[in-house]
């Protein structure tokens, strides 16, 4: 999504993933799709943003509000210098329209970049899940290295 093959991206690259996860959400397939990873990338790399763009990768049997239309085109900018900001989303139509508050009720605090002092410590309940993967004991043999016995 980033021009100049660099490979690097910040937190715009989120935004772009909100817009494929909405878009699919919204039309029942995502935005960008093919039988290879590589027909995917191509669609990606030459999909040109915008309203128009947007309106021809939409499904015809689907039709978006013109308020979705502006947020998902604005989410889904190729250029992450023009794609929407944190601001930008909550002052778009659709949006308002939810009656979302702007400010978030929680913005943690960091002292470092790695610090998970805002998460709880201790081993979660994992017995529900547990139980599930016992459930899946007569498949073992379709999932060979990825379940453990």
């Amino acid at each position: 999504l980033t021009t100049g093959g660099t490979g690097h991206h910040d937190t715009r690259i989120d935004w772009w993933a909100l817009g494929v996860l909405l878009f699919e959400m919204l039309t029942g397939r995502p935005p960008f799709f093919g039988e290879t990873a590589n027909q995917v990338y191509k669609q990606v790399l030459f999909y040109s943003g915008g309203r128009s763009a947007l309106r021809r990768i939409v499904p015809p049997n689907v039709t978006l509000d013109e308020d979705v239309i502006d947020l998902l085109a604005g989410l889904l900018q190729p250029d992450p210098d023009k794609r929407f900001t944190y601001k930008e989303i909550c002052q778009a139509r659709a949006i308002k329209r939810l009656n979302i508050p702007t400010v978030p009720p929680f913005v943690p605090v960091f002292s470092t970049p790695a610090d998970t002092s805002n998460f709880p410590t201790g081993r979660a309940d994992t017995a529900p899940f547990d139980e599930w993967l016992k459930g899946l004991d007569d498949f073992k043999d379709y999932f060979i290295g990825v379940l453990e016995s």
